[in-house]
């Protein structure tokens, strides 16, 4: 682990990232100015675990990570990060004493970490920061609901839609994500011919566009908002 200056380099991605949506260059700077630390991690680090982890939110700047939980013997990998993707906002303004998940570095990664009161100040001092953070966790916990229903009502390709979705967080406009249809399938537990089922389907409705193993997000809230049509 090494800490690191903030550097300009780093300016377009934080410009992509949700909690800066709306921002010019210049107002980045000035919301940023004097405040943050950027820390690398090599593949394999431990970034965040359920004892060791700060008030802070992360945001990735670079490189590859996966949240994950052991259970039943194997680990359990919950949600893939990368820039510029943020993580830790079930923990910044808690005060439990153990962090939800444990974050491991997959690729040497570098992160931006805020701490509760570098974000307090920015929200402060401008409130559009204060609403993109909002927002986010609106989506969070509508999200977290449609899940919940998914698992008792929902079928494979619901839940495929909101597998797709949880890759979005924390980006906005349209990016590309890699996620093959064989890793989809065994990730989600459902064949492969549901995957590719799924994927036509959604790339009809304009919400993905397919490139090989390249998934194109083009429409996020179709997938969270998508339901299997009724049997008539």
């Amino acid at each position: 682990m090494k800490k690191e200056m903030l550097l300009p380099k780093y300016e377009d991605v934080l410009l992509q990232c949700f909690l800066f949506s709306g921002f010019s260059a210049e107002r980045l700077a000035l919301a940023l100015s004097g405040r943050g630390e950027i820390v690398a991690f090599n593949a394999g680090q431990t970034i965040f675990s359920p004892h060791s982890f700060k008030r802070a939110v992360g945001i990735f700047l670079q490189g590859k990570a996966q949240a994950e939980t052991a259970a039943e013997g194997r680990i359990v990998v919950l949600n893939r990060f990368q820039p510029p993707m943020m993580f830790g906002a079930a923990a910044v303004f808690r005060q439990a004493q153990e962090y939800v998940t444990q974050v491991t570095a997959k690729t040497r990664c570098r992160v931006l970490f805020l701490t509760d009161e570098e974000l307090d100040a920015i929200f402060r001092e401008d409130f559009d920061a204060a609403r993109n953070y909002i927002s986010f966790l609106s989506e969070r916990i509508a999200f977290l609901n449609r899940k919940i229903d998914s698992f008792t009502k929902g079928s494979a390709e619901e839940k495929m839609a909101l597998y797709l979705h949880d890759q979005c967080v924390g980006r906005t406009g349209h990016f590309s994500i890699t996620c093959s249809p064989t890793r989809l399938s065994r990730e989600l537990g459902v064949s492969r011919a549901t995957v590719y089922r799924a994927l036509d389907r959604f790339c009809q409705l304009g919400y993905i566009r397919r490139d090989g193993a390249q998934l194109c997000i083009l429409n996020a809230r179709g997938l969270l908002d998508w339901r299997e049509p009724e049997q008539q």
